[in-house]
């Protein structure tokens, strides 16, 4: 017999519902929550298949960012530079959104910098982007109306203890925030102002029945008056024919480092790859572009994604110690041929924002918002 819900489930516990809304992380929730201050008798429901969110956005490396040197300079090469422009500007908006939404301190938000770090086989890259210096503070000026970025000289790097970096520029605005805390506010959020949160349920597709749309799930189907989809990449499960895929990323933590006395958040190899300080443990994580296949399948991380993190870690980032990685963990975005937010009306009562390219943590509370804002 196939699955349903009660009657008293479906009339009493969880509907009627006014806005059904699929994916419970950063955009899944600022949504409900900017439905909510819109109506506060709205009844809000969240659909999410995952035990806490199924995404990136509890499993993120805690990075506050909107872009490092050479991941701006590959955006130029395959955008163009207003819609780069707009990106950035949306990034820090939504960051400074999600900053006031949840608070600088409930999810320990540190205005660390944010380093690119070249090593010395790196010479090519590193050069392209120190020539571009100038170029790159002027698209963030006009962007957000600061420069950021600037070259650190050889000698602010020796009180990290890495070894085989050749050059160094930091972004002066980027920071770093504890993700756990964040996503517990923001859910907590959500549930004071009366958002259901229905956790493993699989939502399997939807349709347009009279005035409603009727999610249908693993677990039987569900009604509502609006419906909205914030899944990022695994957006295609429920519409197929979007440019949007679930891009993963292998992240490492060390054990405890008790002599560990540097912060910030660090990247490499056009962001691909980043690191930081989390409690002093390192973490480290990425290295998806050594293996593009591997984004679209179920399988364990290939051995050449950890071999690469590890050598980072042990060669560069840790060369005097071997630290015992103790926790790991796998996170996913949503990438497609573009980095620019899918999102849009698929009919008056049905919407959808997906694909955040990695940068969900800096865009997430703005889509969110404007997602809620689509439907009417």
């Amino acid at each position: 017999m196939k699955r349903a819900f009660s009657y008293w489930e479906s009339a009493h516990v969880i509907g009627p519902i006014d806005t059904l809304i699929v994916g419970g992380g950063i955009v899944g929730l600022s949504a409900a929550l900017r439905r909510c201050e819109m109506d506060s008798n709205e009844r809000v429901v969240i659909v999410e298949r995952d035990a806490l969110s199924g995404g990136g956005s509890t499993k993120n490396a805690g990075f506050a960012c909107f872009g490092s040197p050479s991941e701006l300079l590959s955006d130029l090469r395959q955008m163009s530079r207003d819609e780069v422009i707009e990106l950035i500007r949306k990034r820090w908006r939504g960051l400074q959104g999600l900053r006031k939404l949840v608070g600088d301190r409930e999810m320990d938000y540190r205005l660390t910098g944010g380093i690119e770090l070249f090593r010395s086989e790196e010479d090519a890259l590193s050069s392209a982007c120190l020539e571009s210096i100038v170029e790159l503070n002027s698209l963030m000026e006009d962007a957000i109306g600061q420069s950021p970025f600037e070259t650190l000289a050889p000698e602010e790097l020796e009180h990290f203890g890495f070894q085989g970096f050749s050059v160094a520029i930091n972004n002066t605005l980027e920071g770093s925030i504890n993700t756990g805390k964040m996503y517990s506010t923001l859910r907590s959020m959500a549930l004071e102002a009366g958002v259901l949160i229905l956790n493993g349920l699989t939502a399997t597709g939807f349709s347009l029945e009279g005035d409603d749309v009727e999610l249908h799930t693993d677990s039987g189907s569900l009604r509502a008056s609006r419906l909205l989809i914030s899944t990022n990449g695994f957006a295609r499960e429920l519409l197929p024919e979007l440019d949007v895929s679930p891009g993963r990323n292998l992240v490492l933590l060390t054990e405890p480092i008790p002599e560990l006395q540097w912060e910030g958040t660090f990247h490499m190899q056009e962001g691909y790859v980043y690191f930081r300080n989390v409690e002093n443990r390192i973490l480290i994580g990425g290295a998806r572009h050594l293996d593009a296949s591997w984004n679209d399948t179920s399988s364990s991380p290939p051995s050449e994604v950890r071999a690469h993190l590890e050598s980072l870690l042990n060669r560069n980032i840790l060369p005097f110690r071997a630290a015992k990685i103790t926790h790991s963990w796998m996170g996913y975005l949503g990438i497609g041929m573009k980095k620019t937010i899918l999102s849009g009306k698929l009919s008056p009562r049905v919407g959808y924002t997906v694909r955040m390219g990695g940068m969900g943590v800096a865009i997430g509370n703005a889509a969110g918002s404007a997602l809620a804002d689509m439907i009417d």
